[in-house]
């Protein structure tokens, strides 16, 4: 998990013990797996709905903590 951070010291050790210690649980794999999943999913419907730009000013919301230098103010 800390490799995935742009700043690895966002993550307490508390947390990344509750976060693994949750992910030998039942089943757990295949939620993991599919938060991966989901973010592809979500790439092909922008890439589809990339030429037909929102008429509307759009605000994103970003993580420094996970994006680091490409979450711009």
């Amino acid at each position: 998990m800390e490799a995935e951070c742009y700043n690895p010291i966002a993550l307490s050790r508390q947390a990344i013990a509750e976060w693994t210690g949750l992910a030998e649980g039942p089943s757990c794999l295949r939620g993991i797996l599919q938060t991966y999943r989901a973010g592809l999913v979500n790439g092909q419907i922008n890439r589809e709905l990339g030429p037909n730009k929102p008429a509307m000013p759009v605000m994103t919301i970003g993580s420094p903590e996970f994006f680091g230098y490409l979450v711009k103010p």
